[in-house]
């Protein structure tokens, strides 16, 4: 099987696309990369606005990217005469299928997701940050040993900064990143905010407070703040997430959720791969015209 791959020209991602699927084709199937679609044969479109002006007479599949302004009235009766669309989101599909002229002419569609994750591309873990003294009651201290003994603990990385927090460094150590630095090691403000610069999340987890301060900076870095409802916590300073002082179990919610979309969406993207969509552009072809 020969696949005549219709793309722009430039360093235009969709030049980058086509060339992907171009590489990752099976051995068995000849795919080039053209300017032209090829009469009497099978053309691929990548992508179908820029590149598909009509039919050819052979076989015509195209990359579908999006509907301009998702507004219908952009879509092109001729889009529908293509014998396969292969949308790239099923955002754009619905709209298609929205269109009365769909059932004018019916084409045949799917939807799937050109893409893979280069090498180096890791899942990293959102780092917490805790700027405030362990050991009390009131620091929320119990609280933070109990969390590390819950699962969602090893979903995150953190650091400490402030005194007595040896203990819940400890039994972190080795079994994810986390560091600590004690108040006598470190200097105010530079030493702090390299520290707030490493982290994604300030968490506040005490029982009490006046404040706390550490309020104040992560606010003004623009931080994820979770906390409990203490000193200005939620009124003075509006936060992201606030638990009741003490209860571990809305704060391992509050945490679950954070992590909950950001595993999904990396499960969904690992499995992601252009030898994967060459082969669903191949299965295509193949399908009675």
């Amino acid at each position: 099987m020969q696949i005549n791959v219709v793309t722009v020209q430039g360093n235009w991602i969709l030049r980058k696309i086509a060339e992907r699927i171009v590489d990752n084709a099976p051995d068995e199937v000849d795919m080039f990369l053209s300017r032209t679609p090829m009469a009497n044969e099978n053309n691929l479109y990548v992508d179908v606005t820029n590149c598909f002006y009509g039919r050819t007479g052979g076989v015509d599949v195209g990359l579908f990217t999006h509907v301009h302004e998702n507004d219908r009235i952009h879509i092109k009766d001729r889009w529908f005469t293509l014998d396969h669309i292969i949308h790239m989101s099923s955002r754009s599909r619905q709209l298609f299928c929205e269109d009365p002229r769909f059932y004018k002419y019916m084409p045949a569609m799917s939807v799937k997701m050109p893409g893979e994750i280069p090498p180096g591309f890791n899942y990293q873990k959102p780092t917490v940050g805790i700027f405030q003294r362990g050991k009390y009651e009131g620091k929320g201290y119990n609280l933070i040993l109990r969390l590390i003994d819950e699962p969602i603990a090893l979903d995150f990385n953190w650091v400490f900064a402030g005194n007595d927090w040896e203990t819940p460094v400890k039994r972190l150590g080795g079994k994810t990143n986390v560091s600590s630095l004690e108040d006598m090691n470190l200097k105010w403000p530079q030493d702090y905010k390299s520290l707030y610069d490493k982290v994604d999340i300030v968490l506040i987890p005490s029982k009490w407070e006046g404040g706390p301060m550490a309020l104040i900076e992560a606010a003004a870095l623009g931080k994820t703040i979770i906390s409990s409802r203490v000193g200005w916590s939620g009124v003075e300073i509006p936060v992201d997430h606030l638990f009741t002082p003490g209860n571990e179990k809305e704060l391992i919610a509050i945490l679950e959720k954070l992590v909950r979309t950001k595993k999904r969406a990396r499960r969904i993207v690992e499995k992601l791969s252009y030898a994967e969509y060459a082969a669903h552009v191949v299965g295509v072809f193949r399908r009675p015209k």
